[in-house]
């Protein structure tokens, strides 16, 4: 039994690897900190699992505009 092609081609998997898991707290750390709506951290969460490939992210302002 095939899988079906997932929509846009492939699927997305925004998860970082085990090994790069240190550097990358490391470096958010000194990023900006936002709070996020329960709703939001669902969408976060489908995005990065590829649920909701072949999105990357959240629209930008000018996107959700349009």
């Amino acid at each position: 039994m095939s899988l079906s092609t997932p929509h846009g081609g492939k699927l997305i998997n925004r998860f970082v690897d085990l090994p790069e898991t240190a550097s990358e707290i490391k470096r958010a750390k000194d990023l900006a900190t936002l709070s996020l709506s329960p709703r939001e951290i669902s969408d976060l969460d489908l995005i990065a699992e590829g649920v909701l490939s072949p999105l990357l992210g959240f629209m930008g302002w000018a996107d959700y505009q349009s």
